[in-house]
């Protein structure tokens, strides 16, 4: 019985494309992944964050997929662009103190080569709020690596959204 499920489960996975335990699939044809270095527009943002996303964009596909990275173009290619850092005041409601919200936009070109060529374009927004109490420039490192994190995870996901 044991067998048999694990026989049905590796055929119903293997009709699908590569399955990945986080849920993301790719097509059995996408064996390589290309992510150009990260574009960086938004005027506001630190130094290192493009080279800092780039990096985590990459490492996600290396702990999470079957696929390889390319230094140039593969069967799968990503071009993502920082276009937005904004740091604003917030007040939650109006029993609580202005907050800060640190935000970071990224929009992100997906070219896939095959089975077939299609290309796919998504914006992703994350944002954390630092209570009153704390002064940005203490936490603005730790924030700017979970907004990575979050957004780099976002691209991850979204590249394996459109098979």
């Amino acid at each position: 019985m044991r067998f048999s499920l694990l026989l049905i489960v590796a055929l119903v996975v293997g009709s699908c494309g590569v399955y990945s335990f986080t849920g993301v699939t790719f097509p059995p044809e996408v064996k390589s992944v290309y992510v150009a270095p990260v574009e960086n527009t938004a005027p506001n943002s630190p130094s290192q964050v493009d080279f800092l996303l780039n990096e985590a964009i990459k490492d996600n596909f290396l702990k999470f997929s079957e696929l390889s990275i390319s230094e140039t173009t593969a069967d799968l290619n990503i071009y993502a662009r920082i276009i937005g850092y904004d740091i604003t005041s917030v007040a939650p409601s109006q029993d609580q103190a202005y907050q800060t919200r640190v935000t970071m936009r990224v929009s992100v070109k997906y070219i896939q080569k095959v089975p077939q060529e299609k290309e796919w374009t998504r914006s992703f927004s994350r944002f954390i709020d630092i209570p009153s109490e704390q002064e940005l420039a203490q936490v603005e490192q730790e924030v700017i690596e979970e907004l990575i994190r979050q957004i780099a995870n976002d691209i991850f996901y979204g590249a394996g959204q459109d098979w």
